[in-house]
């Protein structure tokens, strides 16, 4: 089945036609077939759903720009378009980190979480050298060689199998750009605020010769996460799932069938991690997460009029110098760019070494502009630029109300976060950039604000209040002028009505 640029499929309970349902989200480079081991043996008790992530398997990407929301809105699709009100989560890699951030924002949906092969916590500097290995794989533009290694370590079975030979083409159909933006999304954050900020019952399952993501460390992620439970699967490396399928759907029903009880539940893992205390556990943590944090507050205001703030204080000038100001803007909505992606964004037409003297030469000022201030949030090397602050933001505030009144269902809270919508100064999204990208993400809002305004509006006219719903009318001129769809002015009055204002 197709929904928009998805595709689902809905395997039964072979045995009960009112079984819970549980919901699987595959790993980066993946796709939905390779859960197959585990869906023959989950359908003898439940309902289980899975999924294309965009860019990956049968699912195209529309080009919209990747973000964890992005990715959100997809499930909330997913759910809705499967009538489900709930469901029991399990998610595989980034599909875990995916089902974390979607069980913080969306609790409601979730009642359980299964997460295998997850990360919790990683140095910086060797993620960021395992993605340019990963680079160096696929550098000639084509993704074999990187599926022939990935594929060697994911699982421990023959590559002459059947289940390894769907893991190299899963990697050869993925959208290689789709592949590295979502790395570079998932180098932007740090998936412990995700994992701890958990408060339903959770496993986390990891195989005992993973290599990417080592069986200790998810027991030691398991301990920030509230009511979870740490499995270690013998003879199985990070696709556990494949290697030991019986073994990880034994351990899957065990929890599931009786979820509340996770802290009574033996936990099977490495035995060598029994040395270190709770405490140690605890002050690692504590220590990972402040080695990680941002101590840069950067103030962005995109609405009205351009203006910044570091730690409280307003920077004056310089911003219209040198591409300050579009580089600073791409940052902020990009905060872990490649060099390459920036030079794609900002100077398209350019020689690929002119567009990259030009990153140069902004980032220099860039960098020099923030010194004048005291701080150094940009951090750059010859491949990445990273701009480490906690950002606050009018316009992605305002992108995540947007989203937020987009996925609400209840038609009274739906109707107020839309006129909150409209308290902003929403005829001046992204005023004063005019690079494609942002020509791009705007035209993206303003659609999707004009569907919701439209149900507003629609509210308004049950309602009676003739002249609210002409007033929102009047404001969507003002924002979209001449460009206005001649076919929602036709729909937001009838002759009679128009005839009375």
């Amino acid at each position: 089945m197709g929904i928009f640029n998805l595709l689902y499929h809905i395997d039964r309970c072979t045995f009960n036609p009112d079984a819970e349902a549980v919901v699987l989200l595959h790993g980066l480079g993946l796709n939905a077939q390779t859960w197959e081991p585990l869906v023959a043996l989950l359908t003898e008790r439940y309902h289980v759903v899975r999924y294309d992530l965009r860019g990956h398997g049968q699912c195209p990407h529309d080009g919209s720009e990747l973000t964890w929301e992005l990715l959100c809105e997809d499930l909330d699709i997913l759910f809705n378009e499967c009538g489900l009100a709930e469901a029991h989560v399990v998610g595989h890699g980034l599909g875990g980190n995916l089902a974390a951030r979607y069980g913080v924002s969306r609790p409601e949906r979730i009642k359980t979480f299964v997460l295998i092969s997850t990360f919790g916590f990683y140095l910086p500097e060797v993620f960021e050298r395992s993605v340019r290995i990963r680079r160096g794989y696929a550098g000639n533009g084509e993704l074999e060689v990187l599926a022939e290694h990935m594929a060697s370590q994911v699982t421990c079975l023959p590559q002459s199998r059947e289940e390894a030979l769907w893991i190299k083409e899963a990697y050869l159909r993925c959208d290689k750009k789709v592949y590295f933006q979502l790395l570079e999304l998932f180098t932007a954050f740090n998936p412990l605020n995700d994992l701890s900020a958990i408060n339903k019952p959770c496993l986390v399952m990891a195989g005992d010769k993973d290599t990417f993501y080592p069986s200790y460390m998810s027991k030691i992620t398991a301990q920030f996460i509230q009511n979870a439970l740490s499995v270690t699967v013998p003879d199985a490396a990070n696709m556990l799932f494949i290697d030991n399928p019986v073994y990880t759907a034994q351990k899957i029903f065990g929890f599931l069938s009786n979820p509340l009880s996770v802290s009574d539940m033996a936990c099977v893992g490495n035995p060598q991690l029994g040395i270190m205390s709770s405490d140690v556990i605890e002050a690692f943590g504590n220590i990972y997460m402040k080695s990680t944090s941002k101590e840069v507050l950067l103030r962005v205001e995109l609405m009205g009029s351009f203006q910044i703030f570091v730690n409280g204080k307003k920077m004056q000038s310089g911003w219209q110098q040198r591409n300050a100001k579009r580089l600073l803007v791409y940052l902020v909505f990009h905060p872990n760019a490649a060099r390459e992606q920036i030079c794609d964004a900002l100077w398209p037409v350019a020689e690929a070494s002119k567009a990259s003297n030009l990153l140069r030469v902004s980032l220099n000022h860039l960098k020099a502009l923030f010194e004048s201030a005291g701080v150094s949030p940009i951090i750059a090397d010859r491949k990445h630029v990273k701009l480490n602050a906690e950002v606050e933001c009018d316009m992605l505030d305002w992108i995540r109300l947007l989203h937020e009144a987009r996925s609400e269902e209840n038609p009274l809270k739906k109707m107020n976060l839309v006129k909150e919508l409209l308290n902003y100064p929403v005829e001046q999204l992204l005023s004063g950039l005019y690079d494609n990208w942002v020509l791009q993400e705007r035209s993206r809002l303003e659609y999707i604000l004009l569907e919701l305004v439209e149900s507003l509006t629609d509210s308004y006219k049950k309602e009676g209040d003739h002249a609210a719903a002409c007033q929102i009318m009047k404001r969507l001129q003002n924002i979209f002028g001449e460009e206005m769809p001649a076919d929602v002015e036709a729909h937001a009055f009838s002759k009679e009505e128009a005839a009375f204002h």
